[in-house]
């Protein structure tokens, strides 16, 4: 399987930030940190880097 790597405009990644903030305000103070774990165990997966 071949990665495939775009870029995203700032426009989409101010978009992608304000959803992402939303999720987190949306989660709670009490889950906000398993919610930020998850998603940088999401990002590791995608980049394919254990580190």
């Amino acid at each position: 399987m071949t990665a495939h790597h775009k870029s995203l405009t700032i426009a989409g990644l101010e978009t992608i930030y304000d959803s992402l903030a939303s999720a987190i305000d949306q989660s709670g103070s009490e889950k906000a940190q398993l919610f930020l774990v998850k998603l940088a165990l999401l990002n590791a997966n995608a980049l394919g880097d254990l580190q």
